[in-house]
């Protein structure tokens, strides 16, 4: 999908891939873009001061309408608790009233709801009558309600906003895979700025996952990072990549990427497919930025200051005389 959303009197287009990972450091355009989704996937009505956010996202070139999927939006831990176990977003209770529709307890059904007639009965005889005219009442579909209205626990009996950030993300995940396989639904699921709780290895594990998820259902998943190392790189994902700095990048196909690599290096070295993968993935978030990407000297500081903190960095490679020469060069 081309991803098109009008932003400060400019179109920034992005192309959407069942995993699509949003780069760099331009975190305010990131941001509105995010909340133009948000919103335009919504039921809520604009505000006065959102007029930039009306009829400002296409897909394909065509303004879709509000009700084109599912979306969420998962920006912190409290967020995807929502997410998880709200009993009206939630995608956990939605899976659950699902699961209750193919149920056959009718016996059971039968014995609370003669219960719940004796207890209301009573309330309404010994409390409500002498109110006015005014009695309680419940429908049998309260019942169903009660369940899915439910505190959810460990299995430990602790609550559940005790879980860490990744424990988190696994349940989102497996219940988001159980229920689209039981009431398929076109979703696009958006982790903002992930890298900022979860660790590296974390951010891998969680994006094969959702490419699993992805690979079965109409399911599009947006990761948002902007620190080092949290990118990763494939011939599946990398044109799915889009750098946001002083320019918005979208890298091309991995193969296109390869080539050009390894056909115009400043000096003669062929670059091994992963090592390459892990080059760029190390790199992309620089991508776009105007000005100096860094000198010798901020590098040496650092490891000068890292020394007294008894931290040791080592540059992986310091650079042969023409790879200096080539970065020291204005082309």
């Amino acid at each position: 999908m081309n991803l098109n959303v009008r932003y400060n009197n400019q179109h920034i287009n992005v192309s959407l891939g069942s995993i699509s990972q949003w780069c760099g450091y331009n975190i305010k355009t990131k941001e509105f873009i995010i909340t133009s989704l948000e919103k335009h996937f919504s039921s809520y009505k604009y505000q006065e001061y959102e007029d930039t956010l009306i009829n400002n996202v296409s897909i394909d070139g065509e303004h879709i309408g509000r009700k084109y999927c599912r979306l969420i939006r998962i920006k912190d831990k409290e967020s995807l608790l929502q997410s998880i176990k709200n009993s009206k977003i939630g995608i956990l209770s939605s899976l659950i009233r699902n699961k209750i529709s193919s149920f056959n307890f009718q016996k059971e059904l039968e014995i609370i709801d003669n219960s719940l007639l004796r207890i209301y009965g009573l309330i309404n005889t010994e409390v409500m009558e002498f109110l006015g005219k005014i009695e309680l009442d419940y429908d049998r579909e309260d019942i169903l309600s009660i369940v899915s209205n439910s505190e959810y626990v460990t299995r430990d009996g602790q609550v559940v906003d005790a879980l860490n950030y990744d424990e988190l993300l696994v349940i989102f995940l497996n219940t988001l895979r159980e229920l689209q396989n039981k009431d398929p639904e076109k979703y696009i699921i958006i982790f903002e700025n992930i890298d900022h709780y979860i660790e590296a290895e974390c951010y891998k594990s969680i994006v094969k996952k959702s490419e699993e998820i992805a690979g079965i259902s109409d399911t599009y998943f947006i990761f948002s990072t902007s620190i080092r190392g949290y990118a990763l790189v494939d011939e599946e994902k990398c044109e799915y990549i889009t750098v946001f700095n002083d320019l918005v990048y979208s890298m091309p196909d991995y193969a296109h990427l390869y080539e050009f690599v390894n056909s115009n290096y400043p000096c003669s070295k062929h670059w091994g497919d992963e090592v390459l993968k892990e080059i760029i993935a190390e790199c992309v978030h620089d991508v776009g930025k105007i000005g100096n990407i860094g000198s010798i000297d901020g590098f040496v500081v650092r490891k000068m200051i890292n020394s007294t903190l008894s931290i040791n960095n080592v540059m992986k490679n310091v650079g042969n005389s023409i790879e200096l020469k080539y970065l020291a060069t204005n082309i």
